[in-house]
């Protein structure tokens, strides 16, 4: 690596560290982003000079998640505007669920039909509309219905109506493709937005998840040779490729999946089982749709932790990948030389 100049003792700030590499601070030869840009110049010393660094350096990423929450509000927005007038997207997710309530209702009518229980013996079992009060409960809490069960056993759900949060999560998880499969455009022109959306938030998506993911990977892997040489030994050089421990990887994922569940399952009301289920299922971008956060619809901090979660899961799963490479690379070339190629 090229001899940096003089006002280049910078490395002691963490985040300028792990930015170091996307704004060389020297003229020097081209990488991968294209030729080096002096940003030096000008820049000063100290602490306003490392803020200026800094900035210059976090502008790229901060524009490009910028403009991939811009694309998510605007395709919101339109689906909403579309969908919305239409009566809103189709619930594949909560017919099922209905179905699977009902059935569940039957067999206990059923069940208590054969056992043939007297006045005394129903009084002693207790109320028996308490007892469909909370199996309503059990229903409404973890999948987030809302059932009337009238002469007719009509049926309402508060997912019913399109709003412009639920609009823009189903954007969000068309471009990371998931497709929970919950909500669905009815109309033509819905239909057709959705091929042209996906066309374009796809590879934004893709970009979006693995620089951040890089960034993540960079600032592990500082941190992990600081502590590894924290007596004073050479650090690591910044353009070489970032790696971690496989054992310290694994950790990170879990313990991200784990905190994730748990938050999941305070702002929905499910049970943690069903939050980790749920966490692992987006996270591998299966999306059965079996489980959806349905908090979103009415809560400003829901829907802000959701577009939170979606980043950062995939950032991270993306920063896993990242660390794990060169060791994964190098065990194949071990691999490969002892059987010839």
């Amino acid at each position: 690596m090229a001899d940096r100049g003089p006002g280049e003792a910078v490395d002691s700030a963490l985040s300028y560290s792990v930015l170091e590499n996307d704004a060389d601070i020297y003229t020097g030869p081209s990488d991968e982003y294209g030729p080096r840009i002096n940003y030096a110049r000008g820049a000063g010393s100290g602490k306003s000079g490392r803020l200026y660094l800094g900035l210059r350096a976090a502008a790229p990423h901060v524009i490009l998640v910028t403009t991939y929450i811009a694309f998510l509000l605007v395709g919101g927005a339109f689906f909403f505007l579309l969908e919305g007038k239409a009566g809103g997207a189709e619930d594949v997710a909560t017919d099922v669920e209905y179905m699977e309530y009902q059935l569940v209702k039957e067999r206990m009518d059923k069940m208590m039909d054969h056992l043939n229980l007297t006045q005394a013996e129903m009084e002693t079992m207790g109320n028996w509309s308490l007892l469909w009060k909370a199996l309503d409960y059990m229903v409404e809490g973890p999948y987030g219905l809302d059932f009337d069960f009238g002469p007719d056993h009509h049926r309402k759900s508060v997912r019913d109506e399109l709003s412009f949060g639920r609009s823009v999560m189903f954007c969000a998880t068309t471009i990371a493709t998931i497709g929970y499969g919950d909500s669905i455009p009815q109309t033509a022109t819905g239909k057709l937005l959705v091929v042209i959306f996906s066309l374009v938030g796809i590879p934004l998506t893709l970009i979006v998840y693995a620089d951040i993911g890089k960034l993540l990977a960079k600032g592990v892997s500082l941190l992990v040779d600081r502590w590894r040489y924290r007596g004073g030994a050479p650090k690591r050089q910044t353009d070489t490729d970032p790696e971690a421990p496989v054992i310290l990887v694994l950790i990170i994922l879990v313990v991200f999946i784990l905190l994730a569940a748990a938050i999941m399952s305070l702002l929905e009301g499910w049970y943690y089982q069903d939050a980790l289920y749920f966490t692992f299922i987006t996270l591998t971008t299966i999306g059965f749709g079996d489980i959806v956060p349905i908090s979103h619809h009415d809560h400003v901090s829901s829907f802000i932790f959701l577009l939170l979660f979606f980043l950062l899961s995939f950032s991270v799963l993306a920063m896993c990948i990242v660390l794990l490479l060169p060791k994964t690379m190098a065990l194949i070339s071990k691999v490969a030389g002892k059987v010839g190629f």
